[in-house]
C-alpha cells in the first residue's frame, strides 16, 4: 500500500512490490495476481480502513467531529499526519485515471461516494439537532467538503511546504462554523 500511495500505480512496478513485501514474483503472482490485481486489493483495503477509522472519529455525529474528520486527512503536521505519505491513495489513483482499469476508477469512486455519504449523513443529522442551519442543503455541502478535501490533498503533493493545505483547512472550518447555529468548539 504504501508503495502504491507514495509513487503511484504507474510508477509501482512488481520489482519494487518483490522488494517490498520479500516475495519473490511467482509468489506474488499465486497469492495476489498480477499488479493490478494487487492495486485493486490495496484500494479494497484502504477503503475499509478509511472507513473505519471515519466511523470512529464520528461516532458522535456532529459537525465538529466531521471538521475533525477533515484536520485529521489535511493536518501533516500531527504526529498522525506525518506518519503518512503525503496526499491520499485514492485521491492518487484519482488522478492517475488513465491509467487505471474501470475497476479501479469503480473502486475510487465508491470509496469517495462513502465520503460524502457519510459526510451527508452528519450534516443531516446535526441539521436535525439544530446545530447547523435549517436552510442549509446537507447533500451540496456535503459535496463541497470533499471537494475541497480531495482538492487540498492533491494540493499537498505539490505544494509540500507551503501554506495552501492549511489555508485550505482553515476556510473549511470557517465555513462549517458559518454553518453552525451555535459557535464551534
Amino acid at each position: 500500500m504504501w508503495l502504491f500511495w507514495q509513487q503511484g500505480y504507474e510508477a509501482t512496478n512488481l520489482g519494487h512490490l518483490e522488494a517490498a513485501t520479500s516475495l519473490p514474483r511467482t509468489s506474488l503472482y499465486n497469492a495476489f495476481g498480477n499488479k493490478a490485481d494487487i492495486f485493486a486489493r490495496i484500494l479494497g483495503l484502504y477503503h475499509q480502513v478509511m472507513e473505519r477509522n471515519f466511523a470512529e472519529l464520528t461516532a458522535d455525529p456532529d459537525v465538529t467531529k466531521l471538521v475533525t474528520v477533515f484536520e485529521a486527512m489535511l493536518d501533516r503536521h500531527s504526529e498522525s499526519g506525518a506518519q503518512f505519505p503525503l496526499g491520499c491513495l485514492m485521491v492518487g489513483a484519482a488522478s492517475q485515471r488513465a491509467l487505471l482499469e474501470p475497476r479501479h476508477i469503480d473502486l475510487v469512486h465508491n470509496y469517495r461516494a462513502m465520503l460524502v455519504s457519510r459526510t451527508e449523513s452528519i450534516l443531516s443529522t446535526s441539521q436535525q439537532a439544530g446545530l447547523i442551519r435549517a436552510d442549509l442543503n446537507v447533500a451540496e455541502s456535503a459535496e463541497f467538503l470533499v471537494c475541497v478535501a480531495w482538492g487540498a490533498l492533491l494540493t499537498q503533493c505539490i505544494d509540500v511546504g507551503g501554506n495552501s493545505v492549511q489555508s485550505a483547512l482553515l476556510t473549511l472550518k470557517q465555513t462549517c462554523a458559518s454553518w453552525c447555529t451555535q459557535p464551534l468548539s
